[in-house]
This record gives structure tokens, C-alpha cells and sequence, in this order.
């Protein structure tokens, strides 16, 4: 079995969970899916933060198993990065495509919805902003949850954290520069984890 299923394993029952409830929201919300959705934001991180500090364990059997085996600290990490995008990927995949499949829409006229004729046309940036959020819980939690001697960097996960809901509060102050904005953030905390991991103790 492949490392990366072996670190998906510890992630399976969190994923199924998630993806439950993430397919029975897009469902059954009778209301438009806007991006700045309260319940959606705190889903999103909550979601990552939990699948990133099960697959930062470095005392489950799966994770003792690949070490057991000689596998480099590098190619460990990159299995449990790779894990965790999987679990994103089945949570909000199934529920994106109930979305643009029309299935949602359906369900909501099915329950005689006025709403559900909007649907098409207000929640494009929705999915945008469920990428983009993802993207940066994703570097986030990954850089706090690497096993390391020192302290987890709360503080900057707090400032991180504050950043995105100063955003998502002040509209107007979104533009060009948030995509790539993120993708530097994330990226860099990725890199930085990597980096952390490689001469991390097992603990």
C-alpha cells in the first residue's frame, strides 16, 4: 500500500463525517450559498484543522508502520500533505458536484423553493471562496501541527486566521491580489513545515 493511503487511513472516518454533512448542507440549505456564509467559513476550518492535527500524528500505528519502513521524513510528509488534500477532495468534491449538477436545485424546487431559480447565478463565487479558503487553512494547519520541540505558532495562526475574516467582513478590500495573496501564504507555510518535519522527533 502506497504511503499516502496509509497516512489516508487515519483519516477516513473524519473524512466520511465531513463529507456527510458537507453533501447534507449543500442539500438541503434552503437559502442562496453565498461566499461570506458564516457556517461555511467555520466548517472549513474546523474540517482542516482536524485532518491536519489526525494525519500530523507521529505516534499512530500508520505513521509508526512508515517509519518502520525507511521512508524518508520528506517523502512522509509529502504522504500526509497528499492525505489530507485527498480528504478535502472527496468531502467538497461530492458536495461541488451536488452543486453544479443541478442537484441541489432540483431538491430545493422540489421542496417548492423561491429561491432555488437564483441558484445558478448567485453561488459561482461561492465555490471560488470555498477553494480559496481551503487553500490557506490548508498551509495554516499544516505549519501548526508539524511535531516540534517549540511552542505551536498560535500567535500567528490567530493574526493568520484574523487576516482572512478582516477580509471576509470588508468585501471591498478583496481583489486581484487575494488569490495570489494566498497562494504565497500557503505555499510558504507549506515549505516551512517540510522544512520543520525533516528534523522533527518522533512524539
Amino acid at each position: 500500500m502506497k504511503p499516502i493511503l496509509w497516512e489516508f487511513r487515519k483519516l477516513r472516518i473524519a473524512t466520511l463525517v465531513a463529507t456527510v454533512i458537507a453533501a447534507a448542507y449543500v442539500l438541503f440549505n434552503p437559502t442562496i450559498l453565498y461566499w461570506h456564509n458564516d457556517y461555511i467559513w467555520l466548517f472549513c476550518s474546523l474540517h482542516v484543522g482536524l485532518i491536519t492535527y489526525l494525519a500530523s500524528s507521529n505516534q499512530s500505528p500508520e505513521a509508526l508502520f512508515l517509519y518502520s519502513r525507511g521512508l524518508s521524513r520528506n517523502r512522509i510528509w509529502t504522504a500526509k500533505v497528499l492525505a489530507t488534500a485527498l480528504s478535502i477532495a472527496l468531502t467538497w468534491g461530492l458536495a461541488l458536484i451536488l452543486l453544479l449538477a443541478g442537484t441541489r436545485q432540483s431538491i430545493q424546487d422540489a421542496f417548492l423553493n423561491p429561491e432555488a431559480v437564483l441558484f445558478p447565478f448567485e453561488e459561482g463565487p461561492f465555490i471560488w471562496c470555498i477553494l480559496l479558503v481551503y487553500l490557506f487553512y490548508f498551509g495554516l494547519y499544516h505549519y501548526i501541527w508539524v511535531p516540534d520541540e517549540k511552542d505551536c505558532p498560535w500567535p500567528l495562526a490567530l493574526v493568520a486566521t484574523a487576516l482572512v475574516f478582516f477580509v471576509k467582513v470588508n468585501t471591498h478590500h478583496a481583489g486581484w491580489w487575494t488569490l495570489p495573496t494566498v497562494i504565497i501564504i500557503a505555499a510558504g507555510m507549506l515549505i516551512v513545515s517540510r522544512n520543520v518535519h525533516k528534523t522533527s522527533e518522533l512524539a
